[in-house]
């Protein structure tokens, strides 16, 4: 498997990207020494996290969070609790990778010019539509030129987004999450 991913130093801002080449079922805790020295000096010594939550070294590569584009914090402080039963659209691959949004109940339009603004140049301005209601998400496509995908299968209609489905935008892939 090969994997991108980006390495941001908490305490410095000292950024990095390295091209992980591995075997399936690696973990994080296999490579992390290489993500900690791509930015920080020796001893490379941090948690590593994804939008400020902790990510176990026993997850494995491939697998969310841990996917292509993903941005991963040395040392980062941990973010404040969100609001309860509020639902967070997290953007884990490409050019925004780290970005967090919180929703509430409606609809929302995903895209280079959308509420939720993914700047990539494989997505359109206005490229689809996610609607979240108390009890389920829906995401439709709005005749964007790439295609909409959830969990890798291109949409063509209101199509259902379960909390934790991925949501793949050009080269970007968000997803939906409760929040705790």
């Amino acid at each position: 498997m090969e994997l991108s991913l980006g390495v941001l130093a908490a305490g410095s801002g000292a950024r990095g990207d390295v091209l992980v080449h591995a075997a399936p079922g690696t973990t994080l805790g296999d490579i992390a020494g290489l993500l900690r020295a791509a930015v920080l000096p020796e001893p490379a010594i941090g948690a590593l996290s994804v939008h400020g939550i902790p990510v176990s070294e026993s997850t494995p590569l491939g697998q969310p969070p841990l996917v292509e584009g993903t941005l991963l914090e040395v040392g980062a402080v941990p973010r404040p609790p969100s609001l309860p039963g509020l639902a967070e659209v997290r953007v884990i691959g490409g050019p925004d990778a780290g970005a967090v949004h919180q929703l509430a109940p409606g609809a929302v339009v995903i895209g280079r010019a959308g509420a939720i603004r993914v700047d990539d140049p494989g997505a359109s301005r206005e490229h689809c539509r996610l609607t979240l209601t108390h009890g389920a998400a829906t995401v439709d496509d709005l005749g964007s030129t790439n295609g909409t995908y959830v969990d890798d299968t291109r949409i063509d209609g209101p199509t259902a987004l379960p909390y934790g489905g991925l949501l793949r935008i050009g080269s970007s892939t968000v997803q939906l999450v409760r929040a705790a």
